[in-house]
């Protein structure tokens, strides 16, 4: 992928239950997700939750990126993306935790589900 001069890499990161191996929200399962990444071709980093643990969410997707940062050569600023529609709370928290430390982006914002279908249907992807 290319933005204008800059080559963009594409790294996917999603936290997951470790007990339950599920997404929280989407109670999609994290092998359904790794199938998703494997078909794209593009790399994911699963980043377990851990209740009780004693560790935050924020340190736990620091350590994420700080892998990503580790492994994928010349990261210089980072973006983190979310696919979130609607729910105003967690991008409220989004915007007050993360945002001091990441740039953060909301592409599907208040999308119609109509038009997120139309697209998902012509896109010609199978479940």
């Amino acid at each position: 992928l290319s933005s204008g001069d800059r080559a963009l890499r594409v790294v996917l990161l999603t936290t997951f239950d470790a007990g339950s191996r599920t997404v929280a929200h989407q109670d999609v399962p994290i092998a359904t997700v790794e199938r998703q990444a494997r078909h794209l071709g593009v790399p994911l980093v699963g980043v377990p939750l851990r209740r009780g643990s004693g560790e935050s969410y924020l340190d736990r997707i620091g350590g994420g990126i700080g892998l990503i940062r580790r492994r994928v050569p010349g990261v210089g600023r980072l973006t983190l993306v979310f696919g979130d529609l609607h729910l105003d709370h967690i991008r409220e928290w989004r915007d007050a935790e993360m945002a001091p430390r990441y740039e953060l982006e909301y592409p599907l914002w208040r999308a119609p589900y109509d038009g997120l279908m139309d697209d998902l249907e012509a896109s010609g992807i199978r479940t």
